[in-house]
């Protein structure tokens, strides 16, 4: 990755700031964020995956303890080489469940007046 100009994770930001707010001025604020780079892109992905944890299972979820339930079976009923082959095919395969969003920077603020 070369250019980076991440315009697509700021709700990921914004977690990252509220969750590291402890009263402290600007300058003395340390949200533990590194520069723009494969570093970032990994924290940034471990972020998105306690995000997306937290309200899947969160109390006030109607169908966490069903998730719970899926994710326990998953854990205990499949054996550990085919749970990551079934994980390593979905990440082979997210591109055709959900296609890349074109993020460039000329496009970010465009309207989409086709929708």
């Amino acid at each position: 990755m070369e250019d980076y100009d991440n315009h697509v994770d700021c709700g990921v930001f914004a977690m990252i700031y509220m969750e590291s707010y402890v009263g402290d001025s600007v300058s003395k604020w340390d949200v533990g964020l590194c520069p723009e780079s494969e570093k970032q892109v990994s924290l940034l992905r471990r972020m998105r995956f306690k995000i997306a944890t937290n309200i899947l299972l969160h109390t006030l979820n109607l169908h966490s303890q069903k998730i719970f339930d899926l994710a326990f079976k998953f854990q205990s009923e499949i054996p550990e080489q085919t749970r990551i082959s079934i994980i390593v095919n979905a990440i082979k395969n997210r591109a055709d469940r959900d296609p890349e969003k074109d993020v460039r920077k000329e496009n970010v603020l465009k309207i989409d007046v086709d929708k």
